[in-house]
């Protein structure tokens, strides 16, 4: 009775010696790990910061990049440096990417401003405050102020109200929020509106359904308007205005009465 043997491959065979070699680079590559020698033998030599940058300083970057870039290339610790990088003013999102043998690549997204909040910092898109050197780069945004945490709400009103106004041709500037709850705000027109706390978007709405019976020429003329009474509002009109052509009814008190409850 005969007993078969297997024989081993050739092709295995002759891979031995390769698979031996690759075995005993990585037993020597982590002996150097380990003794620190990785940066000498894997080095960045290469940084690519891209994205559509216009207010970043390039060299902010890069001074947070430098202590990481000392690391070997594969000793990065990837989600490290981008935290480090979103310190930097104007970054809003950053991505970190190896790219072989010797380049990191910074991907960044920057902030994109919608409104000035409390004159000290921007507000994005999202609600999110983000604070820089200089808000007098977007000087023209319209400015907002309220107390922490309100920073979403009162963006998601700036954006509200200037959808209802934007019939009349006004946009807001200035949207304010008070510690007691109060609304105020100003148009780019300079009219001021005086809401109290009622909601600002149904005082709107009230307000938009009279504006016809004061007419066109005459709500360019005013200069403020006070919704805080408890069944109309008072005007202020621009000092050049001729008071005598107003032909909507006015009280004694120079209110016109709308209807409403009491919101000083």
């Amino acid at each position: 009775m005969r007993t078969s043997h297997r024989r081993c491959p050739r092709r295995f065979t002759r891979r031995l010696p390769v698979l031996y070699l690759v075995l005993c680079g990585l037993v020597i590559a982590a002996v150097y790990g380990y003794r620190g020698y990785w940066p000498g033998l894997f080095p960045v030599r290469n940084i690519r910061v891209q994205g559509d940058i216009n207010h970043i300083n390039p060299a902010q970057i890069r001074k947070h990049l430098a202590e990481h870039a000392a690391k070997a290339y594969f000793m990065i610790n990837l989600s490290a440096v981008e935290q480090d990088v979103r310190q930097c003013a104007w970054v809003d999102q950053v991505q970190v990417t190896r790219i072989w043998p010797d380049t990191l690549q910074v991907w960044i997204v920057e902030q994109k401003p919608v409104a000035i909040w409390n004159n000290t910092g921007f507000l994005n898109q999202r609600g999110q405050l983000f604070f820089v050197d200089n808000l007098e780069t977007h000087g023209h945004l319209p400015r907002v102020e309220g107390s922490v945490t309100q920073e979403k709400r009162l963006l998601a009103t700036l954006d509200a109200l200037n959808r209802a106004w934007k019939a009349q041709g006004v946009q807001v500037a200035r949207l304010a929020l008070s510690e007691s709850q109060a609304w105020s705000l100003e148009f780019d027109s300079g009219l001021r509106v005086v809401f109290g706390k009622q909601d600002p978007l149904l005082a709107t709405k009230r307000l938009q359904g009279i504006l016809p019976a004061l007419g066109e020429q005459r709500f360019g003329e005013l200069a403020a308007l006070d919704l805080r009474y408890p069944s109309g509002m008072a005007l202020v009109w621009k000092p050049d205005t001729v008071r005598q052509t107003l032909r909507v009814p006015v009280g004694e008190t120079g209110t016109i009465n709308f209807g409403g409850e009491n919101n000083r």
